[in-house]
């Protein structure tokens, strides 16, 4: 999966693939242009660029280079890279996190329509974030260019930086952007779709069909849903919050759950749960308790 690139260098690389077709370029389906997320590099395929294949549909992978948030890409040189592969045709930005706010932001300069879950830049200032500390070279996204189209955007508005970033830096561009609020599904809410079945659905009916597809959730067994239920009762109601804990490892074993949960019980003073937790996960080799968890509990005396 090469693909044919359209430009690049230290910071980037757009790369074309083309889908099977028998007269070359799909001119009567979307072209769907992806973005990698924040952990991703330089390489011609990434986020999307398989599946969008197998849709049919003529595909553009964004790359950055890791730890650049894109900020060595300007909009100049995306739009001088890619307009001329998107003449005449319906161009969809999409990507998730870092990916999700780059498919708004660039999506002005080519006009294209966006699909973003949420869209976040972690270096942006008013995050605080010190760790993620990187210059920025972008403008504000309602500097322009903007596209004539209102952005498609699924997020969790429990997530603060989330929601402050989508208030304060995509909405007064896109006043009237379409928000899907998806609550207790975590940064991750692509996860919860997959998990659910409707991953699918709701990125095609969006492509296609520029439209929001229907969101159905079984909380009762998401354990995604328990797990953020969870996070947020830990200080509040921390009883409760074991019981959404121990609820989404009953449905699906994860080191992150694992951790939390560990985390809660020794601060509730329950030392007599935590071991059986431990053993849990020994007895699960395919998921493993996070390292600083295992030490703080080698500390306390209570894994061997």
């Amino acid at each position: 999966m090469s693909g044919q690139c359209l430009a690049g260098s230290e910071d980037y690389l757009i790369t074309l693939h083309r889908a099977p077709c028998d007269d070359g370029l799909r001119r009567d389906s979307p072209l769907v242009v992806t973005f990698g997320g924040q952990p991703s590099n330089c390489k011609p395929h990434g986020f999307r660029t398989s599946w969008s294949l197998q849709q049919g549909w003529d595909t553009i992978y964004v790359a950055q280079r890791h730890g650049s948030q894109y900020q060595g890409l300007s909009l100049e040189a995306f739009a001088d890279a890619v307009l001329p592969a998107t003449e005449g045709r319906d161009v969809v930005c999409y990507g998730s996190s870092l990916g999700g706010y780059a498919a708004i932001y660039y999506a002005g300069a080519i006009g294209a329509r966006m699909l973003a879950a949420s869209p976040m830049l972690p270096a942006w200032p008013p995050l605080g974030r010190v760790v993620h500390q990187v210059p920025i070279l972008h403008g504000d996204i309602a500097e322009g260019p903007l596209s004539p189209h209102n952005p498609i955007i699924i997020f969790d508005p429990l997530v603060k930086s989330d929601k402050k970033l989508i208030e304060e830096m995509v909405l007064p561009a896109y006043p009237d952007a379409r928000l899907v609020p998806l609550e207790f599904a975590g940064h991750t809410v692509l996860q919860v779709l997959r998990a659910s079945g409707q991953l699918k659905a709701f990125v095609k009916t969006a492509i296609v069909d520029d439209d929001v597809h229907p969101i159905q959730r079984d909380t009762e067994n998401d354990s995604i849903w328990h797990f953020q239920k969870g996070r947020l009762l830990r200080d509040s109601e921390p009883e409760m919050a074991r019981s959404h804990f121990e609820r989404s490892l009953e449905i699906r074993m994860s080191s992150h759950v694992g951790g939390n949960l560990l985390a809660l019980l020794l601060r509730m003073g329950e030392r007599d749960s935590a071991p059986r937790l431990l053993d849990r996960f020994r007895d699960n080799p395919d998921v493993a308790m996070p390292a600083h968890s295992r030490r703080n509990a080698e500390r306390l005396g209570l894994s061997p």
